[in-house]
């Protein structure tokens, strides 16, 4: 099923790209000699991997603490960013992301919850010096990294009490991709990143005055965008 996950995330925009291609002649350019500054890029695909680590005291209860794998579910984002250089770009960029989790029968944790991370970043990407060109498309390799600020949502159900809580904070990341450029004005991004949710903190108040929980996530997934050179 990841196979099939990630193979459709790279497939369909690409099939896209090539379809709208073949259907516009006009606003060509050579890739290697011109291209347009300002970007807008629409993204998706699906996190491979990931982990939630909660630990949660409970008045009666005790304390536990568990490290939750996250099952492969949706990653978006859109974003927009100038090329500052031949080699630097910025970008501000909106995620979302939706994870489901399972917990080894935990009396307090229960047996499973979901986390969902919204939140904006301000990227710096940094390409390499030269492109690869193979009949009149550019691919063009990058690392890029971005903080931002953002909103982590935790559920949870079966265990001593069902929750839903959020909280704010700080987020980051880390990626790595290539860019594909066509000759005409729209591109293909495909990436793997790295994400680090905001740190979920509520001592003596999650759910009630007698429950404690921190928790934390980070998730890696693959993404595939199309982007407009304007």
């Amino acid at each position: 099923m990841k196979t099939l996950v990630i193979a459709g995330t790279l497939v369909a925009p690409l099939a896209t790209l090539l379809l709208v291609n073949s259907a516009s002649a006009q606003t060509w350019y050579d890739p290697s000699v011109f291209l347009p500054k300002t970007y807008v890029e629409l993204e998706g695909g699906a996190t491979v991997e990931g982990r939630t680590k909660e630990q949660v005291s409970a008045y009666g209860l005790g304390a536990t603490s568990q490290s939750a794998s996250e099952s492969d579910d949706l990653f978006a984002g859109a974003l927009v960013g100038y090329k500052l250089t031949d080699m630097i770009s910025v970008e501000g960029e909106g995620i979302y992301s939706r994870n489901h989790q399972a917990f080894v029968g935990d009396p307090i944790l229960g047996s499973g919850g979901a986390t969902r991370t919204y939140g904006g970043l301000a990227n710096v990407k940094i390409g390499a010096p030269y492109a690869t060109h193979v009949m009149g498309i550019s691919i063009k390799p990058y690392v890029a990294g971005g903080v931002g600020y953002g909103q982590i949502q935790y559920t949870g159900e079966n265990g001593a009490f069902s929750y839903a809580d959020r909280q704010n904070g700080f987020l980051w990341q880390g990626k790595v991709g290539v860019e594909i450029e066509t000759g005409y004005h729209i591109g293909l991004d495909i990436a793997y990143r790295y994400l680090s949710s905001p740190r979920y903190d509520t001592p003596g108040s999650f759910s009630n005055t007698n429950y404690s929980a921190l928790a934390q996530s980070h998730l890696q997934a693959v993404t595939a965008g199309i982007f407009y050179r304007f």
